[in-house]
């Protein structure tokens, strides 16, 4: 009868263990598909940033390229010879 008992008490222990240890890997598993969805919506934003940032850097630099064009001639930094920019304006125009 002891032995039984014994039996019945190292069983229902199993049982309680193994019923804990999967309830940890169930929080374990919540806790690493919440930060896959946090990380993802990070990534999300910062491509959103990115891209409204290089659109605005995008469309600054065409505007600095048809007020330039307007000139018609650049000169280097050191005052060197300068180029005519009627073929690489005429799609600004």
């Amino acid at each position: 009868m002891k032995l039984l008992n014994a039996e019945r008490a190292l069983s229902k222990e199993l049982i309680r263990i193994k019923s804990e240890e999967a309830q940890a890997r169930a929080e374990i598993n919540a806790a690493v598909l919440q930060a896959a969805i946090d990380g993802l919506g990070v990534l999300a934003e910062i491509a959103g940033r990115e891209t409204a940032l290089g659109k605005a850097l995008f469309l600054e630099q065409q505007a600095a390229a048809k007020i330039h064009c307007r000139k018609g001639f650049q000169r280097n930094a050191t005052g060197g010879g300068g180029y005519p920019l009627s073929a690489r304006c005429g799609r600004l125009r």
